[in-house]
């Protein structure tokens, strides 16, 4: 079986590693227009997971630790969720109202991954420029022929590459995200979800050690991230600004921070549909164009195997 996978994320690594493991594979292509190798430069942000499954298939580390996690709204902190602060949340990040992540409120337990190893698989650094015949087309009219193509990209992104058009909108909003560090010592795990409407005060802030994450939801250079922004956003954990560091300061924008959902029914025909025409399968958050813990996904990656063991009549059973 010849494998590509377009996409090298979290979401390609674990791609690469169930399907080499689920199948013969002859050979394995990850495609990927990034300049740098792996997912190092792409997940800055703490990644927290509720389980250690991801150990199945990513060469990590997985510490367990104990979060703690309120709302802050107007001037008082709440470890108890309730319907008012999920709504005034849900208003300032998406413009609608639905349940999100700040229903499960107090202490928590998860495991913090750290120093993700990629595996030695063949890597093409070139952007994919179309999808046609079972072939990956890319610069200067190199091809790749594959018998199944896992797509972790956008969902919106693919369909381009394959030329489809389903005249829908895919509506997605950028984050910003800061961080700096504490120059003294600490050990906590928490965050605070922000209800201020204000877009120039961070929806959600984290203390993973002595590493500060700030999100915004709107542009934020190193130059904005002074001691006054930084008082502000810490005096809710009782932290004064004078503690941090502003000479670590570090920002960068995650493009499709927040999605907007579309059509249930609709985003589940072009994913069958991309299957059934390219043999394409859509794996991952952005690709399947709906919100995911990383648990979640790695469910996905089994419900794909099955897919493909379905459709191929379990020829290439390893």
């Amino acid at each position: 079986m010849r494998v590509a996978i377009v996409g090298a994320g979290l979401a390609g690594i674990i791609a690469e590693s169930a399907i080499s493991k689920a199948f013969t594979v002859s050979k394995v292509a990850v495609f990927d227009g990034k300049k740098t190798k792996g997912i190092s430069d792409q997940h800055k942000a703490v990644m927290r997971l509720h389980n250690d499954s991801i150990k199945e298939y990513v060469n990590c580390s997985l510490r367990p630790i104990k979060v703690q996690k309120a709302v802050y709204h107007k001037g008082v902190i709440y470890d108890s969720p309730n319907l008012l602060l999920n709504n005034l949340y849900s208003l300032k990040v998406y413009d609608s109202i639905g349940s999100r992540s700040l229903l499960q409120l107090g202490s928590v337990e998860r495991y913090l991954i750290s120093n993700i190893r990629v595996s030695s698989v063949n890597y093409i650094r070139q952007n994919v420029l179309g999808i046609k015949d079972s072939q990956l087309l890319s610069l200067h009219g190199s091809s790749y022929d594959y018998d199944i193509c896992i797509s972790t990209i956008p969902m919106p992104l693919l369909l381009k590459l394959v030329g489809k058009d389903y005249e829908v909108k895919f509506k997605h909003r950028s984050v910003f995200v800061a961080t700096f560090d504490l120059n003294i010592k600490s050990d906590v795990h928490q965050t605070l979800y922000f209800t201020d409407p204000s877009e120039s005060i961070p929806y959600r802030v984290t203390i993973e050690g002595n590493k500060v994450i700030a999100e915004f939801l709107i542009r934020m250079e190193k130059e904005d991230i002074d001691l006054s922004l930084m008082n502000k956003i810490m005096m809710p954990f009782g932290i004064n600004g004078v503690y941090c560091d502003e000479d670590t300061v570090e920002t960068f924008e995650q493009k499709m921070g927040k999605i907007d959902p579309i059509d249930d029914n609709l985003r589940r025909r072009i994913m069958m549909e991309l299957t059934d025409e390219f043999n394409v399968y859509s794996f991952g958050r952005f690709a399947t164009w709906r919100p995911l813990r990383v648990d979640q996904v790695l469910e996905d990656i089994k419900k794909i195997i099955m897919l493909i063991r379905v459709k191929n009549k379990a020829y290439y059973f390893s």
